[in-house]
């Protein structure tokens, strides 16, 4: 015997000792003989399904000893009655429904337990199982997409985009929302023309629906200014920056710390280019704001991050590094000692004190050889 049925027989002797088991137990272990035995729980519900003695048995649940004698023949269904019918259908519908909860739940217990690979395996019998169930779409989006499944993350965010617009006007902003989760679908793909179709798209239903001002607005163009940076077009990319920048201003004031958020963001875009006062400016304003707001300590802490990397680039390593001090300590106040941001935050203190070391002696050795020179002339 291979160990795949020495497996499968365990498990099958364990459900038959059961003599209580809820349906959500019985669907894990099912679950598992299927996937051993080659087949899905899914298609064991299927209308061309074989009984369920058949399926069990080719899992090694039951041999053929084990089923039971058939006292009459069965009716054939074409004698069936519609009300018969119907209440068949309705059973099997049921059953469906009730494997789709088991898997969802085993699903996010499995994810809550960091088992990814397991939490994806039971997601997607649960979509197999119920596929208009808009919650067991949204978790299959949101675990295909973080495991780097992103053709599948595509396939599951599509139908329930169709899903929601059989529910909502094509204007309704909560569509944009999720058109916007399908272009970055396509952006970590770098299906960059795709993705940018749909940002646009996205971008023109809160103009018409909210107004071009609304605050809203500049999430859109903040995802298209993105988007002209990985095509390498730096002047639209500012332009759309700077407009979501001035409608935040507008909307929430030059002290609110949305507007905080879209000037780093432009600080960064600036950094990039080299356009070191411009982002250095920027980036002070932000600071100011975030310390004002201690709810946005992480806030704080990038556009300090931001800050010291550019002085970094321009070898200002005392100002740079009094930037990465104030991140560490930040950060270590707001998520104690072991988080691993507090982590990363010393590790980019240790990597600038090795640049300064290098720069340093490299600057000395430069200065030796051209005091050597002039000593020759």
């Amino acid at each position: 015997m291979n160990q795949k049925d020495h497996l499968v027989n365990h498990l099958g002797i364990l459900i038959m000792k059961m003599k209580h088991i809820s349906p959500r137990t019985l669907f894990a272990l099912v679950f598992v003989c299927a996937s051993v035995s080659g087949t899905s729980w899914a298609s064991m519900l299927s209308p061309t399904a074989p009984p369920m003695n058949a399926v069990l048995n080719s899992a090694g649940l039951i041999s053929s000893t084990d089923r039971p004698r058939q006292l009459h023949k069965p009716e054939s269904t074409q004698s069936l009655s519609a009300a018969a019918k119907a209440l068949l259908q309705k059973d099997l519908i049921n059953s469906k429904r009730q494997a789709a909860k088991a898997a969802y739940e085993l699903g996010v217990d499995a994810m809550k337990k960091g088992n990814l690979n397991i939490a994806h395996a039971f997601i997607r019998e649960a979509v197999q199982l119920h596929s208009t169930n808009p919650m067991y779409l949204q978790i299959a989006i949101r675990i295909t997409y973080g495991t780097g499944r992103y053709t599948e993350a595509e396939a599951y965010q599509t139908k329930f985009l169709k899903i929601l617009l059989s529910e909502l006007e094509p204007s309704d902003p909560r569509i944009a929302g999720e058109i916007d989760i399908l272009a970055t679908i396509y952006l970590v793909q770098r299906r960059y023309q795709d993705a940018e179709l749909l940002f646009s798209k996205g971008l023109k239903i809160r103009a018409q629906s909210l107004g071009a001002t609304h605050p809203t607005v500049a999430v859109s163009l903040n995802r298209l200014a993105s988007l002209s940076i990985h095509q390498n077009r730096p002047q639209e990319a500012e332009r759309l920056l700077k407009r979501a920048v001035n409608i935040l201003k507008d909307a929430y004031g030059a002290d609110h710390s949305n507007t905080a958020a879209a000037m780093h963001n432009l600080a960064d875009f600036y950094r990039t280019l080299e356009r070191f006062s411009e982002a250095e400016s920027l980036y002070c304003k932000a600071i100011a704001i975030w310390e004002a707001e201690p709810s946005d300590a992480l806030k704080h802490a990038v556009s300090l991050k931001g800050l010291g990397s550019l002085y970094a680039s321009q070898k200002r390593f005392d100002d740079a590094q009094y930037q990465f001090e104030q991140m560490h300590s930040l950060l270590q106040e707001t998520l104690g000692s072991d988080h691993p941001y507090v982590g990363a935050a010393k590790n980019s203190l240790v990597t600038l004190k090795r640049e300064r070391a290098q720069f340093s002696q490299t600057s000395s050795t430069y200065q030796a050889a051209a005091e050597d020179v002039r000593t020759d002339q």
